[in-house]
């Protein structure tokens, strides 16, 4: 599946630099909704058209979730 593909050179990258730590990743919003209850990222970096929770409405979620 192409997502699995991106999402696994995106965290390649980014495990790449020295400053970042990835904590998780999720495959859907609510995949993430569910992370975000067990890490406290500094970052989040989202699809807009995830499934089952577009990125748009899992970004305004987390906003109210964890506004910091």
């Amino acid at each position: 599946m192409i997502m699995n593909w991106f999402r696994q050179g995106l965290r390649e990258i980014l495990d790449g630099a020295s400053d970042l730590e990835v904590v998780g990743e999720a495959a859907d919003g609510l995949e993430l909704l569910n992370l975000l209850a067990q890490v406290n990222p500094h970052m989040a970096i989202l699809d807009i058209s995830m499934p089952r929770l577009r990125g748009i409405e899992a970004a305004s979620e987390l906003e109210k979730k964890h506004p910091s």
